[in-house]
């Protein structure tokens, strides 16, 4: 894990222990896989990243889904998702659309997705 997710992660066990749990995870490369055409119908989970993300909300976790399916084509993927969230059983308290695409994001709080495997053994050891 790099440094940068080492702090993140650290300052992520700290708001676990005040309770302030909120994460914002982007879908595609998180709990979908990635299609290179923007056709979100071939989509497939991982269902990895979705039984730890699964895990974490059942350990009290606010789950955010924040997505840029769309941005770019203007096709609305809203219903396309909901279903492939309900069929792969992904738990959550929003689903939020609108997400710029870009190549790149930088963000203090931003952290990929082997760091969930570190988030479900903090909220693990907690509960």
């Amino acid at each position: 894990m790099q440094r940068f997710e080492s702090q993140i992660l650290e300052e992520y066990k700290n708001n676990i222990r005040k309770n302030n749990k909120t994460l914002v995870v982007d879908i595609d490369g998180v709990v979908a896989s990635i299609v290179e055409d923007g056709d979100y119908f071939k989509a497939k989970p991982i269902k990895k990243n979705i039984s730890i993300l699964n895990n974490l909300k059942e350990c009290g976790l606010k789950i955010i889904y924040y997505t840029a399916r769309g941005s770019v084509s203007g096709i609305d993927w809203e219903d396309v998702t909901k279903e492939q969230f309900k069929r792969w059983k992904i738990k959550f308290d929003e689903l939020k659309f609108g997400k710029p695409a870009a190549d790149l994001y930088i963000d203090d709080k931003a952290a990929t997705p082997p760091i969930l495997l570190e988030l479900e053994k903090e909220i693990k050891n907690k509960f």
